[in-house]
């Protein structure tokens, strides 16, 4: 009868060790709720363990059966035993993670610095330079009658034959009428407003453009004032060395007109 009372005692404390032993587990991988959240959204945990159902009912068995506790363990404060989850960080303080938030065109690329265009002016533009390259193969076109008249007339005049005139008006009103269409075609490019203000780009076809047309200009120029002068040279006999000179022009500038205009229409 003793060994079968002693054999159900250690029964009991098999069971009372094994019930602690699955509470402490329980206790372990069950974490208590969601304590507060932090600043950034995230929930943080509080991973205090709180003492479970099961442990407190063991407790409550072991102090009615005093007898049992002599061979059991001490149960372990597991509230103590494990440190307390550190508080979350507040904000801006230690929080090293990088900043995603970036503006793809750089600094001085926001919509409060857009350029205010006028589309007036712009429809303006549009409409002078629509025109502009009309007029210029206008002006390429009459100014090469106007140095054709002007070679027939240099041969007329001092070919080594009588000096017949017939050329001298027609050469004269095409000569008018190159000028006209020179300085017309001019002021449409430089009264066209601009009000994107488009940056130099380098060397390019409008460069290329306004370098033929500024050196037919200045051949425009010595043109006019070398064609009237030869013309108060009738008589004299350095009148066909001015001519020549007046025709050499021509044909110099005819071809920087023709690099002009053809660096924009072609």
């Amino acid at each position: 009868m003793p060994k079968i009372r002693l054999v159900a005692q250690s029964v009991l404390n098999a069971r009372q060790v094994t019930t602690t032993l699955f509470a402490a587990l329980v206790a372990f991988a069950i974490p208590s709720r969601a304590s507060a959240t932090d600043t950034e959204g995230r929930i943080g945990f509080d991973f205090r363990l709180r003492q479970p159902r099961v442990l407190s009912l063991a407790r409550l068995h072991w102090s009615h059966h005093p007898e049992a506790n002599e061979d059991a363990p001490p149960a372990a404060d597991t509230e103590a035993s494990v440190p307390a989850a550190a508080p979350p960080a507040p904000a801006g303080e230690g929080n090293t993670s990088p900043d995603l938030g970036f503006d793809l065109l750089g600094p001085g690329s926001s919509a409060e610095q857009a350029v205010a265009v006028d589309e007036g002016k712009v429809k303006l533009r549009r409409k002078m330079l629509t025109y502009h390259p009309l007029l210029g193969i206008g002006l390429l076109v009459c100014e090469t009658a106007t140095i054709v008249l002007g070679q027939l007339n240099y041969y007329d005049r001092f070919g080594g034959g009588p000096s017949s005139g017939r050329y001298e008006m027609a050469h004269a009103v095409l000569a008018g009428t190159t000028a006209a269409l020179f300085v017309g075609t001019g002021l449409l490019a430089i009264l066209a407003p601009d009000p994107i203000g488009k940056a130099h780009q380098g060397f390019d076809r409008v460069m290329l453009h306004k370098i033929g047309m500024f050196t037919a200009a200045a051949g425009m120029v010595a043109e006019i004032v070398l064609g009237i002068y030869t013309t108060h040279r009738e008589g004299y006999l350095n009148q066909e060395s001015y001519a020549r000179a007046h025709l050499i022009i021509g044909y110099t500038t005819l071809a920087a007109t023709y690099v002009g205009v053809g660096s924009i229409v072609f």
